[in-house]
């Protein structure tokens, strides 16, 4: 019919498990958490704006690992668990996941 397949099909279907997956961890106003999503793209990529505004606010994008470790580490402190927080990274941090796919 002429239609893009991606924006029209593919990517409300993306962004509607990313907001399932989001809920099944957060059920109520009380619950509290951090959700990392490793993927640029949703800061680089005109779709990535969908996939924030799915998101219940306040969301806070951040680009670089400290920033991100920062957070996180704020964010444990704030509920007194005990324990450290570290951003791994590893060689593949800036590939795009397909790259190294090998279908299995």
């Amino acid at each position: 019919r002429g239609s893009d397949p991606f924006n029209g099909y593919l990517l409300p279907i993306a962004v509607l498990k990313l907001r399932q997956g989001f809920g099944r961890l957060v059920r109520s106003r009380s619950d509290r958490g951090v959700v990392v999503v490793a993927d640029r793209r949703i800061l680089t990529r005109r779709y990535g704006a969908a996939f924030l505004r799915s998101l219940p606010t306040p969301h806070r994008p951040a680009a670089k690992p400290d920033e991100i470790n920062d957070i996180i580490a704020r964010f444990f402190r704030s509920t007194g668990l005990p324990g450290e927080t570290e951003v791994f990274l590893d060689e593949f941090a800036d590939a795009d996941p397909y790259d190294a796919w090998d279908g299995a």
